[in-house]
């Protein structure tokens, strides 16, 4: 796709191509305003657009002017393609993603977590290959921990032992394809705020639990990739000082009473079975004897120390609360946000909307996808 960059380092198809990802079809006359380009740049590069494939036109749009109804200009799903790969903690998911989110192909693979990077990697490349088409112009790999700044290496996921792995370099070795790794809790973050619940807004957060615990955070559509290796380790804030030893070598962090792990053990002691594919904490918030019910309500109080503190330091105005936190029942779920509400600085209290994500299993893959367009396409 000719995409030569002559805008503050933007390419003007990237900004064409963001408009449209963003609003939705749009006539040429609208694209001109909403962009600022000129008429004659829209056309130039809208008509080389069509000839690629990469837009189409669509049915006719009536904005509200006089004379003949204008022509709508709307990405095409067919045209550009991700496959978008999560690496968790023991499982990898892949996927088909394409240009406005829609998601194909889903299919998830288990692993050793004693297995070398490279090995775990190679298993990956094999599914991208089964999933490969003509339409993949990338590949984006969602990672369980801190990534470069640029997208290339996952440098230190707490609950593998895996570091400073060149994931990129290995996997465009192998593939063939331009690839961009980015933080999982980060990849769904975007996802929401690209095409979730976050659409409309500013700044969107999102807590994960999972294997772990994790945040993210989009501001003006991007990722925010804070300090020096861009990582919000939420799982490793202390909330419990006397509490029991972390992977991260330090005592009482958040992981150590609410990662899967944790409440796995509390399971066993209290005697709970967990279904299949439900995170413990959901079980064990489920749970209706005295004991169950005591624990359950000591893991939230913590989890909402979580939640507040990335409410209090950094302010979003949606806070999505993903993974097994989404699948909480009603009641749990509202004395989560109701706890972690409560322990937020009063001016900034009611400017934060605090709800369970809705994209489900989805979210990195979306994400994953996203931060690869975001490379290959839009800029």
């Amino acid at each position: 796709m000719s995409n030569r960059v002559d805008r503050d380092g933007v390419s003007l198809n990237g900004v064409i191509l963001r408009t449209l990802r963003d609003v939705g079809p749009l006539s040429r006359v609208e694209l001109t305003r909403r962009t600022r380009l000129s008429a004659a740049t829209i056309t130039r590069r809208i008509t080389t657009l069509l000839a690629e494939g990469t837009v189409k036109e669509e049915d006719v749009v009536n904005e509200g002017a006089l004379g003949r109804p204008a022509v709508a200009v709307a990405l095409s799903r067919a045209a550009n393609r991700v496959i978008a790969v999560q690496i968790g903690v023991g499982t990898a998911t892949t996927a088909v993603v394409d240009v406005l989110g829609g998601v194909d192909q889903v299919d998830t693979f288990a692993y050793d977590t004693s297995l070398p990077a490279t090995a775990v990697i190679s298993r990956v490349a094999d599914a991208v290959r089964d999933l490969r088409d003509p339409a993949t112009v990338a590949v984006g790999v969602a990672v369980p921990g801190p990534v470069d700044e640029s997208g290339r290496r996952m440098l230190m996921p707490i609950n593998l032992a895996w570091r400073d792995v060149p994931i990129a370099d290995q996997l465009e070795q192998e593939l063939g394809l331009p690839v961009v790794a980015e933080h999982n809790v980060r990849s769904m973050a975007l996802a929401e705020a690209r095409f979730g619940a976050g659409r409309s807004r500013r700044s969107v957060g999102f807590i994960y639990a999972g294997a772990g615990i994790g945040a993210g955070l989009v501001v003006d559509g991007s990722p925010l990739t804070v300090g020096v290796h861009g990582a919000i380790e939420l799982g490793h804030l202390r909330v419990d000082p006397g509490g029991a030893a972390c992977v991260c070598g330090g005592r009482g962090c958040l992981e150590t009473v609410a990662s899967a792990e944790a409440l796995r053990r509390r399971h066993d002691a209290l005697r709970i079975a967990t279904a299949p594919g439900t995170h413990p904490l959901v079980t064990l918030c489920a749970s209706e004897a005295e004991e169950a019910r005591r624990d359950a309500s000591r893991v939230l109080t913590h989890l909402a120390t979580g939640v507040s503190t990335v409410s209090n330091l950094m302010n979003p105005e949606l806070l999505l609360l993903g993974g097994g936190l989404a699948d909480l029942p009603p009641d749990s779920l509202d004395e989560l946000i109701a706890q972690s509400r409560n322990a937020t600085f009063p001016l900034i209290r009611d400017s934060i909307d605090i709800r369970a994500s809705r994209l489900g299993a989805t979210a990195a893959v979306i994400g994953a996808a996203s931060a690869a367009l975001d490379r290959i396409l839009y800029s």
